[in-house]
C-alpha cells in the first residue's frame, strides 16, 4: 500500500500549497483579526448605545404628550358673564306707582373649560352670589337708585326661580375631560327706590340704571384627583335701561 504521507509531499500541487500554507505570518494574521474584532466590538456599542438614546428620547417624548393629554392643569376661562334685567318704565306723577321698583332679570354665565380629567362646577361656597350698589359720580347722577336709601337696594339670586322664596339649591354642572363649554343661567330679582331726579326728566326719555356689581364665587372639584382647585372669582356690572312713562 502507498504510503499516503510520501503522496503529499510528493504531489507537486500539494507540495506548493504546504509551502505556501507556512509562508503565511500567522502572527500578522492574529493581530489583524483582533483590530477586526475590536472595530466590530466598537461599532457594536455605538450603535447600541444610540439605539439606547433613540429608545430615551422616543420615552421622554411620549411623557411629554401624555403630560400635555393628561396631566396638565385644568383650565377655565370666562367666555361671557353677563346680567341682565328687563327694561323698567317708570311713572314719577303716577298715583298708582309704588314708592319701591321691583325687576326681573337674569344672570347668564359662559365659560370654557379645558381638562383633563371630569370637573364639578357649582357656585356653593363659600358665598357663592354678592351684591355690591353704586354710588352716584355726583349730586346730578341719574343713573342709580335713591342716592339716600342705596343701603335698602336688595337683589335676589334665585335658582329655583321663586322670587321671593328660598333658595333651595345653586346650579351644578359635571365637565367632560378635553375642551367644553358649560353655560349657568340663574334668575334674578331686585327691588330699590326711585331716584328723586327721575320726576325732573320728560316723559319719553330714558337713563341707564347702574345698580351696582356682581361678585361671583366658582368653585370646582377634580373627580380624578378628588381635590378642589383654587376657588375662582369674577365681578361684572348689573345694569339696565330706565324709561320715564
Amino acid at each position: 500500500m502507498m504510503n499516503f504521507g510520501k503522496f503529499l509531499d510528493g504531489h507537486p500541487r500539494i507540495k506548493g500549497f504546504i509551502k505556501k500554507w507556512n509562508k503565511i505570518d500567522w502572527a500578522m494574521v492574529e493581530a489583524t483579526a483582533t483590530v477586526f474584532i475590536l472595530v466590530f466590538a466598537i461599532v457594536t456599542v455605538y450603535y447600541a448605545i444610540d439605539a439606547n438614546n433613540k429608545a430615551d428620547s422616543l420615552t421622554l417624548q411620549l411623557l411629554q404628550i401624555q403630560n400635555t393629554t393628561s396631566n396638565f392643569q385644568p383650565r377655565i376661562l370666562p367666555y361671557s358673564l353677563l346680567a341682565t334685567f328687563d327694561d323698567i318704565s317708570y311713572s314719577p306723577n303716577s298715583p298708582t306707582n309704588a314708592s319701591i321698583i321691583y325687576a326681573r332679570g337674569s344672570l347668564n354665565m359662559s365659560f370654557i373649560i379645558f381638562t383633563p380629567h371630569g370637573l364639578i362646577m357649582n357656585f356653593s361656597y363659600p358665598v357663592p352670589f354678592n351684591f355690591t350698589t353704586t354710588s352716584p359720580v355726583g349730586t346730578n347722577d341719574l343713573s342709580t337708585p335713591d342716592p339716600a336709601r342705596l343701603n335698602e337696594t336688595t337683589l335676589f339670586f334665585n335658582p329655583t326661580g321663586d322670587l321671593y322664596g328660598r333658595i333651595a339649591s345653586y346650579p351644578e354642572a359635571y365637565v367632560q375631560p378635553e375642551l367644553s363649554q358649560v353655560n349657568f343661567t340663574v334668575p334674578l330679582a331686585v327691588s330699590f327706590f326711585p331716584n328723586p331726579l327721575w320726576s325732573t326728566m320728560s316723559p319719553n326719555s330714558g337713563t341707564e340704571l347702574r345698580l351696582g356689581k356682581i361678585g361671583v364665587n366658582l368653585s370646582v372639584y377634580d373627580v380624578q384627583t378628588e381635590q378642589y382647585l383654587p376657588a375662582m372669582f369674577f365681578s361684572f356690572s348689573l345694569a339696565s335701561w330706565m324709561y320715564i312713562a
